[in-house]
């Protein structure tokens, strides 16, 4: 039997964060995660959102915030620091609620020192991916050298929506009260996928 000098509990047992995540990890969080101040339009992650197998290996795309780490240092030439890449294609305007994050000059000294508190576990994403008001994908970045990381996070995103668009396609035959046609394809655009996602749903 292993003796410690501290008990600990073994990493299986706790709940890993999005503060836990490697370099090129991907998850996909709930929406509800992700925080928009409503004066800036800047967005923020908790960087303690506890990361599930749903998170890992979700389901569906549909309402969840992909994430993911980079060591910004290493692509930017800077200070050894790290950072976070967000797609939020499957998200839609109910899904994005801008609140208030930093505090006014009227704020209480109470109110002032809690939204400071709560500035301390949030994070600014260094790029984002998303859907512009024509429909057209968009990425944001502040600077070149990250758009390969971008891509790698967008790219994974779309591989997986299109695998469990087929295996949405494909479970149905197997039911026996089946009577609808079978479609061909794996490829599917993401307002498509959000329309099946509603209509499985209801």
């Amino acid at each position: 039997m292993a003796m410690d000098t501290f008990p600990i509990l073994p990493d299986h047992y706790v709940t890993r964060t999005v503060n836990d995540m490697n370099e090129g990890e991907i998850c996909y969080i709930l929406s509800k995660y992700l925080l928009v101040d409503y004066k800036t339009h800047q967005p923020y992650i908790d960087k303690y959102v506890p990361i599930t197998i749903d998170d890992s290996e979700p389901t569906r795309l549909l309402g969840r915030l992909g994430v993911m780490r980079v060591f910004a240092g290493k692509l930017l030439e800077s200070v050894a620091t790290d950072g976070y890449i967000i797609d939020v294609r499957m998200l839609d305007e109910y899904d994005v609620v801008p609140d208030t994050l930093h505090p006014d000059e009227d704020d209480s000294p109470d109110r002032v020192s809690q939204l400071n508190d709560n500035m301390k576990n949030l994070i600014a994403p260094i790029g984002i991916i998303a859907v512009d008001e024509d429909g057209k994908e968009q990425t944001y970045v502040n600077d070149a050298a990250l758009h390969g990381p971008v891509m790698t996070l967008l790219d994974h995103t779309d591989e997986l929506q299109a695998k469990l668009t087929q295996a949405r396609r494909l479970a149905p035959s197997r039911a026996r009260n089946f009577r609808g046609p079978r479609t061909s394809g794996t490829a599917q655009s993401f307002d498509a996928a959000k329309t099946m996602d509603s209509e499985q749903t209801e």
